[in-house]
């Protein structure tokens, strides 16, 4: 069996991030390249500060780089270089399977896996300076100049790779191919692109006890019962409703419920689409950290001590391992859809950014009317997951896309059924 699900963010072979840390190195690094150093960015350079200067920082941080350096990533130097060179670049697609769609992690990577991660990157200052590189790489993503990587060549994303990865890419998204950069207009403007009309249809449009799915993306996991309040950070990682929903006034509408929660890949469609008939509660905001991994996955590997029929063994990279805590953690955006049928009753979509920029965009408003296929947010630039939480009245039954049971890492299609809802109450009674 692969030992890598669908939906992961960073190839499933280290040997291919190695390697593209390695061309990194030799074509802009002066040690590596012979070339001339190039001065750090400001922002970076005030990552070097935070991480040398501030003691408790300091402490927390040079403890996971002796943990996680490597002969590709020595020290602290190297690091910074690296991350300064990435900040005004584009993600590459890159050969052997998976794409290098988030250039961020494939660098950190190595040393968000180590056990000290998680007291560092849940730090709030280190946070925050995170929060601050990322505005200064989006400046650059939304930029005319970021369109370097979308085009035929090797490592383009309509080049021999990335028409693999998206064969279907003209066809499905509204795009101009035969304008230069296929008529997007930044690196976003790719990533956030919009569906052609006919490319995902709505199916059982008015049938109310049927939920569709809302993102293209791959099953992590389903769960039952869910809690108000869990230890969202042991093995397991089960659902805390309460942290998830950031303890939102509606949240125990939803205890004793049933969340499904499935992985964005980096060619995913990255709209997020409603799943029912319905208005609009309530939308919220939730700030939250990046690449901080779940305790219990820091330091450890996969098939090493977590049993193989768990969700995460078969991730290879710890942030797609962590998805059940990071959806208490991270950056997230909360909508609230009550549905038309009262048998349905009130929906919570959760769209949960796993790193990189991890920017969640909310398009609808409190008391908009929406149908199922409607557009009701987006991810830009980085790492997502989501969520669909029920309350626990809702009986469910998911359905994969043949009609059979839904099991983990069944592929999920925009607008297609993702469950039917089980009862014998009739409408209006």
């Amino acid at each position: 069996m692969s030992t890598q699900r669908r939906g992961a963010w960073l190839h499933h072979h280290p040997d291919t991030i190695k390697a593209w840390i390695e061309l990194k190195k030799a074509k802009h690094l002066p040690k590596y390249s012979g070339g001339q150093p190039r001065q750090l960015l400001p922002v970076i350079k005030e990552f070097e500060d935070l991480v040398t200067h501030d003691s408790e920082v300091t402490a927390a941080f040079t403890r996971m780089m002796e943990e996680g350096a490597d002969k590709h990533i020595p020290d602290l130097k190297t690091l910074l270089q690296l991350l300064n060179e990435t900040i005004d670049e584009a993600p590459q697609c890159m050969p052997d399977n998976d794409p290098v769609g988030i250039p961020m992690y494939a660098i950190l990577k190595q040393f968000v896996e180590k056990p000290t991660a998680y007291i560092v990157f849940t730090h709030p200052k280190v946070n925050a300076q995170i929060q601050k590189i990322f505005r200064v790489w989006t400046r650059f993503l939304v930029s005319p100049a970021s369109r370097e990587t979308l085009t035929t060549n090797f490592d383009g994303w309509f080049g021999p790779h990335g028409s693999q990865l998206m064969p279907n890419f003209v066809q499905d998204f509204a795009c101009r191919p035969s304008q230069p950069y296929f008529g997007f207009t930044s690196w976003d403007d790719f990533f956030v692109r919009k569906l052609n009309p006919s490319a995902r249809p709505i199916v059982a449009p008015a049938d109310n006890l049927v939920i569709n799915c809302a993102c293209d993306s791959s099953v992590f996991r389903m769960e039952k019962y869910v809690k108000a309040h869990d230890s969202f950070w042991i093995k397991g990682q089960p659902y805390s409703l309460y942290h998830i929903l950031d303890n939102h006034d509606l949240t125990s509408q939803f205890v004793g419920g049933t969340v499904i929660q499935a992985t964005l890949s980096p060619v995913d469609y990255h709209r997020w689409h409603s799943p029912i008939n319905g208005r609009i509660i309530d939308t919220k905001l939730v700030e939250g950290t990046f690449y901080a991994p779940s305790p219990t996955e820091a330091g450890t590997f996969p098939y090493s001590k977590t049993p193989a029929d768990t969700p995460q063994a078969e991730f290879t990279d710890i942030i797609s391992r962590s998805q059940g805590f990071i959806s208490a953690f991270a950056t997230r955006a909360l909508i609230f859809i009550e549905s038309v049928d009262p048998r349905v009753g009130l929906v919570c979509f959760v769209g949960i950014g796993l790193g990189e920029v991890s920017t969640c965009e909310i398009t609808v408003s409190k008391n908009d009317r929406v149908s199922k296929g409607d557009e009701i947010g987006m991810f830009h630039f980085g790492g997502s997951t989501h969520c669909l939480i029920f309350g626990p009245d809702v009986n469910l039954h998911f359905v994969n896309s043949l009609g059979g049971d839904l099991l983990a890492d069944d592929r999920l299609v925009i607008n297609s059924k993702l469950a039917e809802v089980v009862t014998s109450e009739p409408f209006g009674e």
